[in-house]
């Protein structure tokens, strides 16, 4: 069989697989480690028994911090469809994002989770994502997950999101937790440990699991994983069109 064929045929295989995907994207100021908490996302709805894939959306990902083996995107945009087509299917798609650096893999993302903390900067770098999360999927719902931020210290910048929120963009964004100034998230990391097995009563860890029991009970949009993957590349295209 020549590689044209086998390559025609695997395609034809992926289309016909309807598998269903849940795809969530995460957002947040860089300083705040998101590679690490969308690890900890992944191994808490692993422990449910979903598989899931991290995928590393951002620019300039060599920062990564995270233990687990996140994917990331080809260095040129001729690699793309190959890097598409050799994802494996899973039940959970998690995507590290940022719409203020590039915005075209937002599109291939149905649900957010914004993640802030009560410092000033935070909470604007959390909002200016928001609203260019809202220009270019025309999307505005998403959930806020608070981090380094006591519970009690996230309720007055919670709200502030809200309001602004719902006053500029008409939305009002969902809390989903917050995540105290615990470091079991970076230790565990630097030690090639996966926190939600290694200390699954931290108080970080509970806070992840929780979020994500959260996110389970909120009716999941879901997608087709072959329609995903050409929805990916189709806004690949439009943002290689546009630029």
């Amino acid at each position: 069989m020549s590689t044209a064929v086998r390559d025609q045929a695997e395609g034809l295989r992926r289309m016909v697989n309807v598998r269903s995907v849940r795809c969530v994207g995460v957002l947040g100021p860089r300083d705040l480690d998101l590679e690490l908490l969308a690890d900890a996302l992944a191994d808490a709805w692993q422990q449910r028994g979903r598989s899931v894939v991290v995928l590393e959306l951002r620019p300039d990902a060599s920062d990564r911090r995270g233990s687990g083996a996140a994917i990331a995107l080809p260095p040129t945009a001729a690699e793309l469809p190959a890097w598409l087509g050799a994802l494996p299917p899973v039940d959970v798609v998690l995507g590290v994002l940022d719409p203020l650096e590039r915005a075209w893999p937002c599109l291939g993302f149905d649900e957010f989770v914004m993640v802030a903390s009560a410092r000033p900067e935070h909470l604007t770098r959390a909002y200016s994502q928001l609203k260019a999360l809202s220009a270019c999927t025309g999307r505005t719902s998403c959930h806020v997950m608070f981090t380094r931020t006591a519970a009690e210290a996230a309720n007055v910048p919670m709200q502030n999101i809200q309001n602004t929120a719902r006053r500029f963009l008409g939305c009002v964004p969902e809390a989903l937790g917050s995540i105290p100034d615990d470091a079991v998230l970076l230790q565990s990391a630097q030690l090639g440990l996966r926190a939600v097995e290694a200390h699954p009563r931290s108080p970080a860890v509970r806070v992840v699991r929780l979020a994500v029991e959260r996110l389970d009970s909120m009716a999941p949009r879901t997608t087709d994983w072959s329609d995903w993957l050409q929805r990916l590349d189709r806004a690949h295209r439009l943002a290689q069109a546009g630029a």
